[in-house]
């Protein structure tokens, strides 16, 4: 980078962007419009998800983020990105486990 990133404020007439993130022990995201960031957000997770699986850990992170950020989601369009492949058809495949069903009803009444 050659500049630094300046954070703009949320135009809700345009449909946000946000790009998740889990790595190894941190998640993270970025909350954009039209190549502008609005928000950062970073969090370490709890020694009991560390053991969980990359699905549940990104699911998890999606989640979290979409709770943080609900004051700029509610009402609104928004994408969200992640590079989990098993993850960007997941309001379509059939919920199989009990974990699943507890992070999608957190996602219900967003669009």
């Amino acid at each position: 980078m050659t500049t630094t990133p300046v954070l703009s404020l949320r135009d809700f007439s345009v449909p946000v962007v946000i790009e998740t993130d889990a790595l190894g022990s941190r998640m993270g995201a970025m909350l954009m419009q039209q190549g502008h960031p609005i928000a950062f957000f970073s969090k370490q997770f709890c020694p009991k998800l560390l053991h969980s699986s990359t699905y549940i850990r990104e699911l998890h992170a999606i989640t979290t983020i979409v709770k943080q950020w609900r004051q700029y989601l509610l009402g609104h369009a928004f994408i969200i990105l992640t590079n989990h492949k098993s993850l960007r058809e997941l309001m379509s495949q059939p919920i199989q486990t009990p974990k699943q069903h507890v992070y999608l009803a957190k996602l219900i009444g967003y669009n």
